[in-house]
This record gives structure tokens, sequence and C-alpha cells, in this order.
């Protein structure tokens, strides 16, 4: 994948603003494992009526979110993005890029970032 640029992003670095990875499996309580002992931070496991079930963690100002797809009414959360079954949406800074973390016998791709 090209590297994405921008004033807020530092491929290999630190990410800013907002990034969406994703992965192609459903599996997001492997996700949230891997990524709590990668960021050493504990993700909460969460219930929502429209998300379903997700995990979220605070990291300094930042969030990071991770989402199965499609939400519980069978529609993608990101429509662009329908064929991954897991989304981790970072919001913030200070959370190290995520592209190529392996989870199982699959990978976390950067899919978009933006300021």
């Amino acid at each position: 994948m090209p590297a994405l640029t921008g004033n807020n992003w530092s491929v290999g670095g630190l990410v800013t603003k907002h990034v969406l990875y994703g992965m192609r499996a459903d599996r997001g309580e492997a996700v949230a494992g891997i990524l709590a002992r990668r960021l050493g931070h504990a993700f909460e496991q969460r219930e929502s009526h429209w998300k379903g079930e997700y995990w979220r963690a605070r990291i300094g100002s930042s969030t990071v979110t991770i989402v199965s797809q499609p939400d519980p009414y069978g529609v993608p959360v990101e429509d662009a993005f329908a064929d991954y079954g897991t989304l981790v949406f970072v919001d913030g800074g200070g959370v190290e890029d995520l592209d190529g973390v392996a989870v199982e016998d699959d990978v976390l791709e950067r899919l978009r970032c933006s300021d």
C-alpha cells in the first residue's frame, strides 16, 4: 500500500487525527486482545443497539474503537469497505501506526486517513 501523506500523518510513527484500519475476518475480540497488549491499554467490551458488540480504549486524548460489520441490522458500517469484517477506528493523536499488525491468520490494513 502506498504511503499516505498529509500534515498530520507519519507512516511508521504516531497516528494523528482519524484513521480507519480493517481486516477481512470478523475477529473483534481477538483484535482487542492483540491491541491491548501492543498499546498497553485495556479495551472495554461494550454493547450498543446500533453497533452491536464492540470494544473501546481511551489512550491519552485518543479513542480506539473496534467494531464488526455488518451491524446488527445487516448494514455495513463503512460501505466502501463492506468486505472487511473488523474495523478499527483511531480518533486523535498519540497512537502508533497499526498497519500490518497480525491477528491470528489476518493483518490490519490502513484503509483511510483524514485530518
